[in-house]
C-alpha cells in the first residue's frame, strides 16, 4: 500500500499496476496550441465551432498554421470541447514577451518617519522599471537594503527599488506595443467594496510608451476612446461591465468592505487586447487575467471555507504561489515590524491607494509591433513551457486530451532552416528538406541532433501529462520527414526505399526514450485538401486521432477502443505518408507505433491502440489508460464531499455507496471486468485513522479489447459427432 505524500487536507490518488504478468460522456476537452495569422495569446480560448475559429485566430497561410488549423478542425468536427491557446510569433519567446525583467514601484507613504510605527499606508503611484537578470534575481533572492521609510524623490533604475512599499515584478517578461496591448495592474483597497458607493477604484488606465537610457519607463494616459468598456460606474448600474467593477468583484467568500479588512488590498492583473472578433481595430477590450486579495500584514492568517487549518493571507504569498507571470514582493519594514493587529482582533494598521494611484498601470516592457509577416517561430520550447504553465495554473479548465499538433516537426524544421542559412530568423518551412538520416542508426545507441530537438517539444508534454496534471491523454506526432520531405516528397517514393531503414529505425529512435502510458502516437501523415490555399497538403494526425477520442466519448464510452473499422476510419484523407503490410504493421506495433493504414475497400483507418508504455501491462493500451483517468476523475469529484467527515463506519459505507455507481456503470458497460471497492477496517486502522487519514482501495480489472482475431478452420472426417469433438 503507497505511503502517503500529501502533508495538509486533500486528496492523493494512488495508482497501483497489478495487472503485469460522474462524468457526462458526451463531453471530451481537447487543449491544443500552435501558430496562426491571428487572434490573441496568453489566452485559454472555448472554441465551438470552425468557423469560431476562423473569425477568431484567421485561416493558415503558412505550413505551421495548416497543421494547427487542420488539427483543430478535425477536433471540433469530432465534436470535442475545444481549447485553444495561441502561441504568438517573434524572435525567442515571440511577440509580446521580452528578453528582460520590468517592475512597478509602488512608493508607500505612512504617517510616521518610519514604516514599523506606522499605522497608516497610502499606496502611491508607481514607477515602471527595466532590470537585468542579475538585479531580477537579486528582488527575488531579497538582496535588498531597504528604505525603514518613504523616501520621496523619483525612482529611476533598479537602484531605487530600496524605496518601495510594493514591488510588482513581471517575471513572464511581457511587453506592452504601440497600441496599447499587453498586461496591466491595478490595486484597489477595502473602501470601494462597499455595496452604496459607486465603482470608482480605477479611474485611469496608464501605459508605457518611452524607454529612458534602459532604465526606466514614462506613463501615459490611454484615451477612453480606445476602450471599448468604460472604467467607473454607479453602483445602481451593477452589471454594467466597467472595469472598476470587475476588480471590486474579485474578492469572494468573504466581505471585503468589512472593517476587518482595512489592512488590505486587492489587486487585479488584466488584459488589453483588440477584440478577438474584431481585429482590424484599435479599440481595446480587456480580460481579468488574475486577482488576489490579502493583506500587507505576513502574518494574516485566512480561515479556509473548505474547513482545516488557517491559510496565509499575506497578499505578497497569495501572489507568489499562485500567479504563472507575477509576483509581488513587500518592503519587510511594513509586512514585518510593529503590531498590525489591534486586541479586538481588527487591523490597527490601515492601507489605502491615494486617488492619484487608482489607475491601471502596464507591467511590460514597451516594444512596438513586431513585424508578423516574417513568421519568425522564435524559440517554441520556451514558448510552450509558458502556456504549459498557464494551463498549469488553470484549476478550472479539465482537460481529457492533448495532441501535438505538429509542434515537433515546426520547432526542428525551423531550427535546421535555420543553421543551413546561419542569419535567418526561425522560419519554418515544410517544402526545407531536413536531414534525419541520424535517426537512422541500427546499432541501439541513443541519438541526438532532431531528436533532441523534437524531444524538447513533445518531453514537455509528456512531462505535463504524466507528473503535473496527471488527468489527460497526449498524442504525439511522429516528424514529418520521415515520412514526406522536402518538395512534398514522400519517402516511400524515393530510390533505394527500405522501410526498415527509413521508417521502422528512424521511429523506433525517435521515441526509444519516453516510455508512458499517459501517450501514445499514431505513426503517419495524412494528406488532405486544404481550402485556403486550394491545395493539397500533408497534416499530422493527432487532430484526428483526438477527434476519433471526442467521437467514442459521444457515441460509446471512454473506455472504448478508437481503432479499427468501426471507429477508427478517416474522412476527407486523400493519402497517408507511408503504406503498411501487415509484417510491417507488425514492427511498428512491437514498438508501441500505431499504425494507420489503407484498406481499398474501407481507406484509411487507426489501426493501433497501444500506449507508449513499454511494459507488459493493462496500460499499454490507450482503452484502459483513458478507461482509469475516467475513474480517477469521477472519483475525486465524489470523494472531495467525504473531506473532514467523521472517520467512521457510517462515513466509510456511505463513501462506498457513492463510488460504486461510477464502478458499476463502467462493468455494466464493457469497461471493467469486475472491481471491488475497499475502506473498512482493512485499510483504516487505528494508525490510519489517527493520522487523520481515510482510505480507498480500488480494485479493477479493466476490459481488454480484442486486438487479435484467431480464426481455426479444422477440417474433419466426414461423419464426426461436433459435439463430441469440441468436447
Amino acid at each position: 500500500m503507497a505511503s502517503r505524500t500529501i502533508a495538509s487536507p486533500g486528496i492523493q490518488i494512488n495508482e497501483v499496476d497489478l495487472s503485469i504478468i460522474a462524468r457526462p460522456t458526451a463531453e471530451t476537452n481537447v487543449f491544443m496550441t500552435g501558430f496562426t495569422p491571428q487572434g490573441p495569446t496568453d489566452e485559454i480560448i472555448n472554441v465551438g465551432s470552425t468557423s469560431e475559429f476562423e473569425d477568431i485566430f484567421g485561416q493558415p497561410e503558412n505550413s505551421a498554421e495548416r497543421y494547427f488549423y487542420h488539427s483543430a478542425k478535425q477536433s471540433l468536427e469530432g465534436s470535442a470541447n475545444l481549447l485553444v491557446t495561441r502561441m504568438p510569433y517573434g524572435s525567442g519567446a515571440g511577440a509580446g514577451f521580452a528578453n528582460s525583467y520590468s517592475a512597478l514601484v509602488y512608493p508607500l507613504s505612512s504617517n510616521t518617519a518610519k514604516y514599523a510605527t506606522s499605522t497608516e499606508f497610502v499606496v502611491l503611484e508607481p514607477y515602471s522599471v527595466l532590470l537585468t537578470n542579475a538585479e531580477y534575481q537579486d528582488v527575488v533572492d531579497g538582496s535588498i537594503n531597504w528604505n525603514e521609510g518613504y523616501s520621496t524623490g523619483n525612482i529611476t533604475d533598479a537602484s531605487g527599488l530600496s524605496k518601495a512599499g510594493i514591488v510588482v515584478l513581471d517575471y513572464a517578461k511581457t511587453t506592452i506595443n504601440n497600441i496599447f496591448e499587453g498586461y496591466y495592474v491595478g490595486f484597489a483597497d477595502n473602501s470601494n467594496n462597499n455595496p452604496a458607493t459607486n465603482f470608482d477604484a480605477l479611474s485611469g488606465v496608464k501605459s508605457v510608451n518611452s524607454i529612458t537610457n534602459n532604465k526606466y519607463q514614462s506613463f501615459t494616459y490611454v484615451p477612453p476612446a480606445r476602450m471599448s468598456f468604460t472604467l467607473t460606474s454607479t453602483y445602481s448600474a451593477y452589471g454594467s461591465g466597467s472595469i472598476s467593477e470587475a476588480i471590486e468583484a474579485l474578492p469572494t467568500g468573504f466581505d471585503f468592505g468589512n472593517p476587518s479588512y482595512t489592512d488590505s488590498l486587492t489587486l487585479g492583473i488584466f488584459k488589453l487586447r483588440p477584440s478577438i472578433y474584431n481585429q482590424d481595430t484599435v479599440t481595446l477590450d480587456y480580460i481579468t487575467s488574475e486577482g488576489y486579495t490579502g493583506s500587507l500584514n505576513k502574518n494574516r492568517t485566512q480561515n479556509d471555507p473548505n474547513g482545516g487549518s488557517p491559510k496565509t493571507f499575506f497578499l505578497e504569498s497569495m501572489v507568489n504561489l499562485r500567479s504563472p507571470s507575477f509576483k509581488v514582493i513587500t518592503n519587510p519594514y511594513i509586512s514585518s515590524s510593529g503590531d498590525w493587529t489591534a486586541p479586538d482582533g481588527n487591523p490597527q494598521k490601515t492601507v489605502t491607494v491615494s486617488d492619484g494611484a487608482k489607475n491601471l498601470y502596464s507591467a511590460g516592457i514597451y516594444a512596438t509591433d513586431t513585424d508578423k509577416s516574417a513568421k519568425d517561430v522564435g524559440n517554441v520550447p520556451a514558448k510552450l513551457q509558458r502556456i504549459l504553465r498557464i494551463l498549469e495554473n488553470a484549476d478550472d479548465v479539465r482537460v481529457d486530451v492533448i495532441p501535438e499538433a505538429g509542434l515537433g516537426t515546426v520547432w526542428v524544421g525551423a531550427k535546421a532552416r535555420q543553421v543551413a542559412y546561419s542569419t535567418q530568423p526561425q522560419i519554418f518551412d515544410d517544402t526545407f528538406n531536413v536531414d534525419y538520416s541520424v535517426l537512422k542508426s541500427t546499432d541501439g545507441s541513443i541519438v541526438g541532433g532532431v531528436r533532441d530537438d523534437y524531444l524538447s517539444i513533445v518531453n514537455q508534454f509528456v512531462s505535463f501529462a504524466q507528473n503535473v496534471r496527471k488527468d489527460h491523454l497526449f498524442i504525439a506526432d511522429a516528424l514529418r520527414y520521415i515520412y514526406v520531405n522536402g518538395d512534398n516528397t514522400k519517402t516511400t517514393k524515393r530510390e533505394n526505399y527500405i522501410f526498415s531503414t527509413d521508417i521502422y529505425w528512424p521511429l523506433k529512435n525517435l521515441f526509444a526514450g519516453v516510455e508512458t502510458s499517459y501517450a501514445t502516437v499514431f505513426g503517419n501523415w495524412l494528406k488532405l485538401n486544404d481550402t485556403a490555399s486550394d491545395s493539397q497538403v500533408w497534416v499530422p494526425s493527432s487532430g484526428f486521432v483526438a477527434a476519433k477520442c471526442a467521437e467514442v466519448d459521444r457515441t460509446a464510452y471512454p473506455w472504448t477502443a478508437i481503432g479499427g473499422f468501426n471507429r477508427g476510419s478517416l474522412n476527407g484523407v486523400s493519402d497517408i505518408g507511408v503504406t503498411t503490410t501487415q509484417k510491417q504493421r507488425d514492427l511498428l506495433y512491437k514498438i508501441n507505433i500505431n499504425p494507420i493504414a489503407f484498406f481499398p475497400n474501407d481507406g484509411f483507418v487507426l489501426y493501433g491502440q497501444k500506449t507508449l508504455y513499454r511494459k507488459p501491462s493493462a496500460f499499454d493500451r490507450i482503452n484502459v489508460r483513458r478507461l482509469f483517468l475516467y475513474l480517477e476523475k469521477n472519483t475525486q469529484s465524489v470523494l472531495k464531499y467525504f473531506l473532514f467527515e467523521p472517520n467512521t463506519f457510517s462515513t466509510r459505507t456511505r463513501l462506498v455507496g457513492a463510488l460504486t455507481p461510477v464502478f458499476e456503470k463502467a462493468r455494466i458497460n464493457d469497461g471493467v471486468y469486475d472491481y471491488q471497492i475497499v475502506c473498512d477496517e482493512r485499510n483504516n486502522t487505528p494508525d490510519v485513522i489517527d493520522a487523520n487519514e481515510l482510505r480507498v482501495s480500488l480494485y479493477i480489472q479493466p476490459v481488454r479489447t480484442a486486438e487479435y482475431i484467431l480464426a481455426d478452420f479444422i477440417a474433419t472426417r466426414t461423419g464426426v459427432n461436433f459435439n463430441e469433438l469440441i468436447g
